[in-house]
Formats: C-alpha cells, structure tokens, sequence
C-alpha cells in the first residue's frame, strides 16, 4: 500500500512492484499512478495482498505473474489522491 505502516500494523502481505517494466507500469496505472515513470526508484513501491482478488494467487501468498492489483475502495482512492498532492 501507499501507506505501509496501516499493512504492517494489520500484518498484511505486502507485495513489490514487479521487475517487468510492462507489469510495472500496469500495477502503477491501476494504482492511480500513471504520471510516475517506471524506474529503479519505482521497484520499492509496495501493494498489499488485500487490493488482489483471490484468482491473482497461485497457492499461498504466491502472485501469478501477471497479476495487477485491482481491489481499491474509496477510502483507498482517497488515501492515493492525498498521496499525490504532497
């Protein structure tokens, strides 16, 4: 999640942006983020397991590759808006 302290403090999986700069910039776009390049700086970017619906899982906690988060709630989108004007 864009705010790691609310995953960690639930204990939820976090998941980083994946190395393939085409994945990459799904997950980005999908997250709001479409004007942030994809880039070394992007590779620490973290999405938590809840934004992932049950069919993106291969196994326990194991991402498909192809898998782009897509579970966001309004209070999600908000949190990304409030992250993007700072």
């Amino acid at each position: 999640c864009v705010h790691n302290y609310v995953a960690r403090r639930h204990r939820v999986q976090l998941y980083k942006i994946p190395r393939d700069p085409t994945i990459a910039r799904r997950w980005l776009d999908a997250c709001g983020y479409g004007h942030i390049q994809v880039s070394p700086s992007t590779a620490s970017f973290k999405v938590c397991r809840q934004h992932f619906t049950p069919n993106d899982f291969e196994g326990l906690g194991l991402l498909k590759p192809d898998a782009v988060p897509s579970l966001f709630t309004v209070h999600s989108r908000s949190l990304m808006t409030k992250q993007d004007s700072n």
